[in-house]
């Protein structure tokens, strides 16, 4: 495998890991995505500074902590970002240490030798090849908090862990394969560190799918389809598939024979059963209708006039326009101190934890895990369900005495 590669240099690989998911459920997305540039995102830009501190630490040996108020990209490290980074760098600390050699930190493989149809190959977190215990460990960092992974038959590590076994040529040297997905920031069942193990065969199963996948992605006119994998298409706003299934959602569930638009009920009125049969179909509709809005805003940055419609700058908030060197002078001028002009928070528990050390544990009645609420997910979600009080019990519970008053 190559050496590490900067983040912001990397070169394009139409039939990239990330994307496998995308292209290998809808093959015609990669044709149809030609010529659409990549705009990237606030999300994308915070996810890439995180990989970066991870990759400083592990080459380092510093801890994320240790680049607090430093910039990686356009992104300060604050506590919470060195906090969900430190997941991932222990974890891998600990895969080094019970190997007893570093692993292959960012670092790049093809799938020149599998012969594919086009260039293959991507940028792997971290991968090591356990010698003693003939295990081959794939880490990828998700850092983003917006899309539960799973890390159950996920093509992108496969593709990884399949890069990984061809570059090194450990076939014979391995008989499993560890693959693990750290997403700090979402809540799952089975925490952050979800790890899935295969055997190498199976992965040379995978080689077999994912060639043929890629060949067929590589066809003119090849399928589309619609699905969760649309979510970061680049062609959706222009996706003749998702069209197609937004017109027959509205045709089948909101017009009658004679296209007479038809009143929506009230949800309130309707059977359980039938409401929930409209969730997934929303999702299509919410999806198009979100692509159609973005499409629009792009035309209307560009100059063309939408009717009914108009560009208004956002509230503007106030910002310094000095460093702050320039405001403590000022401060200082008029006899106030850091204490007045910085705002202070307590650490986080994990945080305290570094600074006490193992001989002085916190208590366990100091620390509570406290969600921020609920939302509504499909039944596959892998979070265990949430039993909430009825109208009249919470009622009861909010206005009952409590000990203070009796």
């Amino acid at each position: 495998m190559a050496t590490s590669v900067p983040h912001n240099t990397r070169a394009h690989v139409e039939l990239a890991p990330s994307k496998a998911s995308q292209w290998l459920n809808c093959p015609g997305s990669i044709i149809l995505s030609r010529g659409i540039k990549d705009k990237g995102s606030w999300f994308a830009d915070e996810g890439t500074a995180a990989h970066e501190l991870g990759e400083k630490c592990l080459r380092s040996g510093s801890n994320p902590h240790d680049f607090l108020g430093q910039k990686f990209g356009k992104f300060e490290v604050d506590a919470d970002m060195a906090e969900n980074v430190c997941v991932y760098v222990n974890h891998v600390r600990v895969l080094q240490a019970a190997a007893g050699v570093g692993g292959l930190i960012e670092s790049k493989f093809y799938l020149t030798k599998l012969n594919p149809p086009a260039l293959m190959g991507g940028t792997s977190d971290f991968t090591l090849h356990d010698k003693k215990a003939r295990v081959l460990h794939v880490v990828d960092l998700k850092y983003g908090a917006g899309t539960l992974v799973d890390v159950t038959d996920n093509p992108q590590l496969k593709y990884y862990a399949l890069g990984a076994l061809v570059e090194l040529d450990l076939y014979k040297d391995v008989d499993a394969v560890h693959m693990t997905i750290i997403q700090p920031r979402m809540d799952h069942v089975d925490g952050p560190v979800r790890t899935e193990v295969i055997h190498p065969a199976d992965l040379i199963d995978f080689s077999m799918d994912l060639l043929a996948g890629a060949a067929l992605a590589l066809t003119p006119n090849a399928p589309l389809k619609t699905g969760s994998h649309c979510k970061f298409c680049k062609a959706a706003a222009q996706c003749p598939q998702k069209q197609a299934d937004a017109l027959a959602v509205l045709e089948t569930e909101f017009v009658l024979e004679d296209a007479t638009p038809i009143e929506l009920p009230d949800p309130r009125l309707l059977p359980v059963e039938r409401l929930a049969s409209y969730l997934d179909k929303f999702d299509q509709l919410d999806a198009w209708m979100k692509n159609c809005w973005q499409v629009i805003f792009e035309m209307a940055q560009a100059g063309v006039h939408i009717p009914g419609k108009k560009l208004v700058a956002k509230k503007a908030n106030r910002k310094w326009a000095v460093s702050e060197e320039d405001v403590l002078k000022l401060a200082r001028k008029w006899k106030f101190g850091k204490k007045e002009i910085y705002d202070s928070k307590l650490r986080s528990p994990a945080q305290l934890e570094k600074v006490f050390g193992r001989e002085r544990p916190i208590p366990s009645n100091f620390v509570k895990k406290e969600s921020s609420g609920v939302t509504l997910v499909g039944i596959d979600d892998k979070r265990p369900p949430v039993t909430l009080l009825s109208a009249g019990e919470e009622f009861s519970a909010e206005d009952a005495p409590t000990d203070d008053l009796l």
